[in-house]
């Protein structure tokens, strides 16, 4: 089903991205990863056999820099994020943002700098918190709300389908929206 498509999850060296690249290898995929920890990316990207880059994603040339450096994509998978909790009353106003800048922030630069081939698909991953809120995590259930908002704004202004579903990696249910039919 993936032969001969490129596959670039941002994010693909732990947890779900690192799961996604794992199965679209088996599909037959190109596959790039990406992450900001250069050590991780390497050791992911070696024990796949897949093409690794050091990419950051609350850095707007770091991110452009590595959709120019992978070209013309078939399906682009956001799974990046570096979140920050704590009690809503007293979490740092600098963990808030951080967490933002991260989760929704590095979604929408990735967005923006990939090409997608018309027929393919952007992947933003968000997770249960947003319909499931749980103490001490109000600014990752409010980052994964927003950013399942961008999917559906996205979808309307890229003229795109929005699809919404359930998915099972790892043994964790993780809620994302899925925008395909780029062109």
């Amino acid at each position: 089903m993936l032969t001969d498509k490129k596959v670039v999850i941002v994010g693909g060296s732990s947890g779900i991205g690192l799961a996604t690249a794992e199965l679209a290898k088996a599909e037959g995929a190109e596959v790039i990863i990406a992450s900001r920890n250069a050590e991780r990316v390497k050791a992911a990207a070696a024990k796949l056999g897949v093409r690794g880059i050091t990419a950051d994603v609350t850095n707007d040339e770091s991110i452009s820099n590595l959709f120019r450096t992978c070209g013309l994509a078939d399906h682009v998978v956001v799974s990046a994020a570096q979140l920050r909790t704590g009690p809503f009353k007293t979490v740092a106003m600098d963990d808030v943002r951080a967490t933002l800048e991260g989760k929704f922030w590095g979604a929408w630069r990735c967005g923006r700098s990939a090409e997608i081939r018309p027929g393919g698909s952007l992947t933003l991953v968000s997770g249960f918190l947003s319909i499931r809120p749980r103490p001490n995590s109000a600014i990752v259930s409010a980052a994964n709300g927003a950013l399942e908002s961008l999917s559906r704004a996205l979808a309307l202004e890229l003229d795109l389908f929005a699809q919404r579903r359930l998915q099972q990696l790892g043994g964790i249910y993780n809620k994302h929206v899925h925008v395909s039919g780029l062109g």
